[in-house]
C-alpha cells in the first residue's frame, strides 16, 4: 500500500533464525508496501542469512550490542533513508505485526509521537514473568515520578515512531535500560506519547 511506503520495520534480532522468518512474513502480510530492515546484532546463528533469502536489508553488527544498539542502528537507517515513521517489531515474534496498521492510523489521527503497542491496557493474554512485572511496574512508577506521565508498559519494544522521534531518537537512543529511559527523554523533550 501507498501509504505505508515511507514507513520502516525495524527487527532488531539476536539469534532469532527459530522466528524471523514468520516475523518478516507477518510484516509483509499485515504492512504491504513497508521497507523492512533486519538488524542482526551479532547472531551467531542464520539470522541474517535467513533475512538476506527474503529479501529484506540486512545490518550485520559485528558484535551483540544489546537491543539499544540494535534499536539505534535501525533509526539511523530510517533518518539516512528519509522514511516518515519507523516501528520496532522484535524478531523473536512477540509482537502482532497484524497489529501495527491500527497504530499506524492513530498516531496519526491522534497527532502524537510515539504509539506504544502496550501488552497492558486491554487483556491480550501477555503474561510476564513475576520478576519482569514487578520491574515494569517499578519503571513506570519512576517515570511517573520524573515526568508526571503514566505509561503502564515500559519496557514494550513494540513502538511506532514519527519522523520527528525518529530523528531525536536516532542520536540520542539510550544503552543501558533502552526502553524505559527512551521513554524519559521523549517526554522531558516535549514529545507525545501514547499508548
Amino acid at each position: 500500500m501507498l501509504m505505508y511506503k515511507k514507513l520502516l520495520i525495524i527487527i532488531p534480532a539476536y539469534n532469532e533464525a527459530g522466528s524471523i522468518k514468520q516475523v518478516i512474513n507477518d510484516c509483509r502480510r499485515y504492512v504491504a508496501g513497508a521497507k523492512i530492515v533486519v538488524v542482526n546484532d551479532g547472531s551467531t546463528d542464520r539470522t541474517a542469512e535467513i533475512g538476506l533469502e527474503l529479501g529484506v536489508v540486512v545490518i550485520s553488527l559485528p558484535v551483540n550490542s544489546g537491543i539499544g544498539g540494535g534499536v539505534q542502528t535501525g533509526l539511523k537507517y530510517a533518518v539516512e533513508n528519509n522514511f516518515l515513521y519507523a516501528i520496532q517489531v522484535d524478531g523473536d515474534g512477540q509482537h502482532r505485526p497484524v497489529d501495527i496498521p491500527q497504530m499506524f492510523l492513530r498516531l496519526k489521527q491522534s497527532k502524537v509521537d510515539v504509539m506504544i503497542g502496550s501488552r497492558y491496557l486491554n487483556n491480550t493474554g501477555y503474561s510476564a514473568q513475576f520478576l519482569r512485572r514487578v520491574g515494569i511496574v517499578i519503571f513506570s512508577v519512576a517515570i511517573k515520578m520524573l515526568t508526571g506521565e503514566l505509561i503502564k508498559d515500559t519496557t514494550s519494544g513494540f513502538r511506532l515512531y514519527n519522523k520527528k522521534a525518529v530523528r531525536f531518537l536516532a542520536v540520542n537512543y539510550p544503552s543501558s535500560f533502552p526502553e524505559p529511559e527512551s521513554l524519559v527523554l521523549l517526554i522531558k523533550n516535549h514529545f507525545k506519547i501514547m499508548e
